[in-house]
């Protein structure tokens, strides 16, 4: 991944109050549990005007805000109950059992944190931690999201606040669906906060860190691109390096370096992955087997030694049927376990769309922790999981990335992969 900044232009600090609200919804259906939760943020400006309702997510109903008493604390409705916070206090309301005849059983609560915060550290926190958690993996989970909403929510604050200069990078975030890539998804999205930041004059001279942080969105998107999207760009970019912007006329020029990813780094490349894990009664796996596009096909086959063999049926869009231990399966969702018929032995399967760069890299410390482990039930899969990662960067370099060949040789010939571990000699290799 690489490195991305955010430029503030100067040394600012907005505090602001803030009202966490973290969702819990929980069902019982016979004896199967499930459970979400979100996360949202209220953000509570100096002349807000009372009573303010939070949304209703996950089915547990709104939070009013009913006002801050003398003494700054905050004044909590929720379900006909009321809580007072002072600043820089947590609580937790009370579990409410919903009726709901489809269920066993049906409850929600919410918990709440009511604090002051530095916007802009708030911003800078989130971005970064979001982006080291996308490196590799588009999928965006419900935490990722509330992280993405919240760091979103702050910035817009700031920009309200009068800080102009920031409306490039709030313009490539709502429109980047991943934020390790840094690359445009949504090109309306992007375009319309774009023109709206120009129409509120972003590019004035005194919003300096403006032009620095469309510079740093070049780095990742190209500027003939960029200057397609919105025309008018190129010219106000003239305009302020022929009034002494430097980095202006370096943008208007197209002297901006824009990264060029190997296929392989693209973590919106994505590819329909089968994988096979089996299991002991100890929690070790045995094997791992690893099916990736066309070879997830009727027929194809793993043999699992002692446990038979993994046969696949047939595939209908997202539903693969096979065979294992004897049996007929069929598998509807990404993930599934299926018990042998000695009820010992279990069969994890894993359908999804994956990054195969980020998992031939995982499978590679995989195999770095279970040969330095002092638990022998680690010890069982290496070798299948070592075949698996070979043969995956087989079908990398069969693809065209070249690039990858000193890393195969290096796979074959040292048995001890602990070496592409971090701080490993050959760790290089992976970057």
């Amino acid at each position: 991944m690489e490195k991305s900044n955010i430029y503030t232009g100067e040394d600012f600090t907005i505090n602001c109050r803030v009202l966490v609200l973290n969702y819990e919804h929980r069902t019982m259906d016979m004896s199967v549990a499930n459970s979400s939760e979100r996360r949202r943020i209220i953000i509570i400006p100096d002349d807000a005007k009372f009573p303010i309702e939070s949304e209703d997510w996950c089915a547990c109903g709104p939070t009013t805000i009913a006002g801050i008493k003398e003494d700054g604390s905050i004044v909590l409705k929720w379900r006909g109950m009321e809580y007072v916070l002072a600043k820089g206090a947590m609580c937790d309301t009370t579990t409410v059992y919903l009726e709901n005849p489809y269920l066993s059983r049906e409850e929600v609560s919410m918990s709440y944190e009511y604090c002051e915060i530095d916007a802009m550290n708030g911003v800078l926190a989130y971005y970064d931690d979001i982006r080291e958690q996308q490196d590799g993996n588009p999928r965006v989970s419900t935490y990722i999201q509330d992280d993405k909403d919240l760091a979103l929510q702050l910035l817009w604050y700031i920009i309200e606040k009068g800080y102009k200069g920031f409306y490039p990078t709030y313009a490539l975030l709502k429109s980047c669906n991943n934020w390790a890539s840094q690359t445009i998804t949504d090109v309306d999205t992007f375009t319309a906060i774009m023109r709206e930041g120009i129409k509120a004059g972003c590019f004035a001279p005194e919003y300096t860190n403006a032009v620095d942080n469309l510079a740093e969105l070049l780095q990742f998107n190209k500027t003939e691109d960029v200057f397609g999207y919105l025309p008018e760009l190129q010219g106000i970019m003239q305009q302020l390096g022929e009034a002494g912007n430097e980095m202006a006329a370096y943008i208007a020029n197209g002297d901006i370096t824009c990264y060029e990813k190997q296929p392989r780094q693209d973590p919106e490349l994505r590819h329909k992955t089968l994988s096979l894990c089996y299991w002991d009664e100890h929690e070790a796996d045995h094997g791992y087997w690893l099916f990736v596009d066309d070879e997830i096909r009727p027929g194809a086959t793993a043999d699992m030694g002692e446990m038979g063999i993994f046969k696949i049926e047939d595939v209908k869009g997202n539903v693969i049927e096979y065979t294992w231990d004897g049996k007929k399966y069929t598998l509807e969702s990404e993930y599934e376990r299926e018990t042998a018929a000695d009820d010992v032995h279990e069969l994890e399967l894993k359908y999804r769309e994956q990054n195969l760069w980020t998992l031939l890299k995982n499978k590679i410390f995989h195999v770095g922790l279970g040969q330095i482990s002092s638990n022998p039930n680690n010890k069982h899969d290496i070798e299948e999981t070592k075949a698996a990662v070979i043969k995956l960067t087989e079908r990398l370099i069969a693809g065209g990335d070249k690039d990858l060949t000193a890393l195969l040789e290096a796979l074959k010939t040292n048995e001890d992969w602990t070496c592409f571990d971090y701080g490993g000699e050959l760790r290089y290799l992976l970057e």
